[in-house]
């Protein structure tokens, strides 16, 4: 039987680990104080619903078109340098959220400094939970790392709406960059011997397996359609109150933590069964989710689906991962980034020509079985 104990001993003997997960932990409690209000903040300040979506395609762009540069800079100085770098993109990010008001400042310069941030930070993640994890124990490894993640933003979207509506959406932008500052030092405990990867652009696309290419692409509409448009439609649909976002978005997170502790027991042994019982599940609670008319209702089917999004990502994952160790590093880093993005500039794309914010979770509901072709 797999153990979830948090011994000493596995601190001592994977140290890097463990300070990545205290630092994503810690990220996860700053990102979860302000980002699913992010698109809420523009909409009240006058930006309308296409607007955004227009910001959030001209980011996923961005994204693509960043990702092999960054790829370049990451394979010399090290992922846990890439995070580190992140970080003043991600504050300028926040300050220039924080002064939107004052100066308008065009979305996209906006969306190319959010750009970098993601690149930096998602690219620095995938190659150092591939340095500090095993492939034997990938599941229970990612599990783990869930489990703080989702225990250290729990609480955070309660706080973020409670200091929204108290003080100002303001304040917990200024937080949230010292968090982000924070989160930083547990990655300065050890050095960051990273590894010499080979990157050639000509190979990254020259064979390019489809099904695997279609699978991200998918992975891409659900993410986006999960973190950054369904809190919009709670937010309309709870009479615009950011406090009952916050708690229902930290309830749904809660029973994910309840999944991961299940999920990462059996995710190195039995990972495509739970794959595919997590993608039916997810999906029907999707389409839930477009029928729910009581904030009850709402809080039973994001509590469901925070445990089957569970079930079906933790395995899918450590696919994934299994994948990057099979190949050459850094040229299914940037395949793997270019394909999720494209997904989700496809969803904003979609969401900008068709303004209803329902069809983000009926493409929610749908995208989710192309991870059973992977």
């Amino acid at each position: 039987m797999h153990s979830f104990k948090l011994k000493a001993i596995d601190k001592l003997n994977n140290p890097e680990f463990w300070e990545l997960n205290i630092s994503l932990a810690i990220r996860a409690f700053a990102q979860g104080l302000v980002e699913i209000f992010i698109p809420l903040y523009l909409y009240f300040n006058g930006v309308n619903l296409q607007t955004i979506f227009l910001f959030y395609i001209t980011t996923n762009l961005f994204n693509i078109f960043l990702t092999p540069f960054v790829s370049v800079i990451l394979s010399k100085i090290g992922p846990k340098h890439s995070l580190i770098l992140n970080t003043p993109f991600q504050i300028i990010f926040y300050l220039l959220i924080y002064s939107f008001t004052t100066f308008n400042w065009n979305i996209f310069f906006l969306a190319f400094i959010l750009s970098l941030a993601h690149n930096f930070f998602r690219q620095g993640l995938h190659v150092q939970i591939i340095k500090s994890t095993l492939k034997n124990s990938e599941g229970q490894s990612l599990a783990k790392i869930r489990i703080m993640q989702i225990l250290a933003k729990a609480l955070s979207p309660i706080i973020g709406g409670l200091l929204t509506v108290t003080f100002s959406y303001n304040l917990v932008l200024i937080i949230a960059c010292l968090l982000i500052l924070t989160s930083n030092l547990p990655l300065l405990l050890t050095k960051d011997n990273h590894l010499e990867f080979d990157l050639n652009f000509l190979e990254v696309f020259k064979n390019i397996k489809w099904n695997q290419f279609w699978s991200f692409f998918g992975a891409g509409m659900e993410l986006d359609a999960n973190d950054l448009v369904w809190p919009i439609i709670l937010v309309i649909f709870l009479n615009y109150s950011f406090t009952t976002t916050g708690i229902i978005t930290a309830i749904g997170v809660f029973f994910s933590v309840i999944g991961s502790y299940f999920v990462g027991k059996l995710a190195d042994t039995k990972r495509t069964g739970m794959l595919k019982i997590g993608v039916v599940l997810g999906s029907i609670f999707w389409g839930l989710r477009s029928i729910v008319s009581t904030g009850w209702q709402v809080f039973v089917v994001d509590s469901a689906f925070g445990f089957f999004d569970t079930l079906k990502n933790i395995p899918y994952n450590s696919m994934i991962y299994d994948r990057f160790r099979e190949q050459k590093i850094m040229n299914y880093l940037v395949f793997h980034q270019v394909a999720i993005n494209c997904g989700r500039a496809a969803l904003f794309t979609l969401l900008f020509f068709f303004p209803n914010l329902i069809l983000s979770v009926w493409v929610g509901a749908g995208s989710g079985y192309l991870h059973l072709i992977f």
